[in-house]
């Protein structure tokens, strides 16, 4: 009697703690833009990459990349995107903007800008805006280092907010 007893309580003791683990999970995996980690892999080919580095002296050196699924629907020749349509530095005085170098290629569009803000200002927020210049491009994975910090994240067309876990075991630190 003593071993059916301790084999019932064993038995109610895991599927409470079952119930527990299944109640007390509060992500659905299936959330797009909270679980995005799950997700980031199947649809790394169709991501853009937007690399900044902003350096003491003012000077920010970027590079970008679009897969070609983002180039649908544009002539090889419209690509061309001034860097004020890739992206805007927050500042109190204006950046001045160049386009260094761009490439077409089958897999894409790769370009690279030089910015120059000034040593004496103050950088603020940085706002991508390649969605509104690039309706067929859905996520951008950027990459951000100042000589302070360093942030990688993706935005997507899908999420109201920057997703800063991209990849499993990342912790959001947003």
């Amino acid at each position: 009697m003593t071993d059916t007893r301790s084999y019932l309580q064993g038995i109610v003791r895991t599927l409470a703690v079952a119930a527990c683990v299944t109640a007390c999970t509060t992500d659905d995996a299936t959330d797009y833009c909270k679980n995005h980690y799950v997700f980031h892999a199947e649809h790394l080919a169709d991501v853009g990459t937007l690399a900044l580095e902003m350096h003491e002296d003012g000077h920010i050196n970027s590079s970008l990349q679009l897969p070609r699924s983002a180039l649908a629907g544009m002539a090889d020749a419209s690509v061309g995107l001034a860097p004020e349509s890739v992206f805007r530095v927050s500042t109190a005085s204006q950046c001045e903007h160049q386009r260094v170098s761009e490439t077409i290629s089958n897999s894409g569009f790769a370009a690279t800008f030089a910015s120059d803000c000034g040593a004496d200002n103050d950088l603020g927020q940085i706002d991508v805006l390649l969605f509104e210049a690039l309706p067929a491009l859905d996520e951008m994975l950027v990459d951000i280092k100042t000589p302070v910090t360093a942030k990688r994240f993706a935005i997507s067309r899908q999420c109201a907010n920057p997703i800063f876990r991209i990849e499993r075991g990342t912790v959001n630190d947003g």
